[in-house]
């Protein structure tokens, strides 16, 4: 693989959400400072470079937290445990019950939702202006950007993005929200989850992962961002734009 498909895929990974994926090729060279410090921060010794062995050490660590019985591979049970540590599926249920099932009679109308939204909006818009900022408006409000212009969400369109919410969320379209098919939708999310991860890592499909195999996509990674293939990720393999921060202190 060249050194531009490499950095192409490096964008690719990331853009579709590849797990642990550290750089991305973009507009910016790098994805991002984050990416950036993340890489930064694996090199344990401070020499300049991260090794093969530096790279890969956190993910090794991972593995041995998610072995829960010692075993030295992992089972779906053991990666659905790390699912559901990062889960909300109950948590969110109860969320969206406390906040809009005004009534509490253990569902959530059309009405009842619109009216929490417009509550939202008025509490967070403090100068009462008819906007929300981008740091005023809630983190599920997504698409607020107008043009070039600064982020804003008016009533209608929070509103309008809260009905395709309820619709999302109203499995069963029967017009009302209940506890129960939010937690059915996030059961079937995370059952999605565990096996797009036993798919990932699995790689000849007999149920287990191997250290090897945990350990696969890490190696693929870091040979990606390894540009000269000297085992060693150093600021000759990085975009011009963060190589003086990498040799920063």
């Amino acid at each position: 693989m060249n050194r531009i498909s490499r950095t192409l895929v490096i964008g690719l990974l990331t853009s579709v959400g590849a797990v642990g994926a550290i750089a991305a090729a973009g507009k910016g060279g790098f994805g991002g400072f984050g990416h950036f410090d993340r890489l930064k921060s694996l090199d344990q010794n401070h020499d300049g470079a991260v090794t093969a062995e530096e790279y890969a050490k956190g993910q090794q660590l991972k593995f041995m937290e998610r072995d829960a019985n010692k075993d030295g591979v992992l089972d779906a049970q053991e990666i659905a445990a790390v699912k559901a540590g990062r889960g909300r599926g109950g948590d969110k249920a109860e969320h969206l019950m406390t906040r809009f099932d005004a009534n509490k009679d253990g569902r959530v109308t059309r009405e009842e939702f619109e009216q929490g939204q417009r509550a939202t909006f008025a509490k967070r818009d403090k100068n009462a202006d008819g906007k929300l900022s981008a740091d005023e408006a809630p983190r599920w409000f997504k698409g607020r950007r107008a043009g070039n212009g600064p982020e804003t969400t008016t009533l209608e369109g929070m509103l309008q993005k809260g009905a395709d919410r309820f619709a999302r969320l109203d499995a069963n379209r029967d017009g009302t929200i209940e506890a129960g098919e939010i937690a059915a939708m996030e059961a079937e999310r995370h059952d999605y989850q565990i096996k797009k991860a036993m798919h990932r890592f699995d790689a000849n499909r007999d149920g287990k992962v191997t250290p090897e195999e945990y350990m696969a996509p890490a190696r693929q990674r870091f040979s990606m961002l390894d540009l000269d293939d000297n085992g060693r990720i150093t600021a000759e393999d990085l975009p011009p734009d963060v190589r003086g921060q990498w040799k920063a202190p």
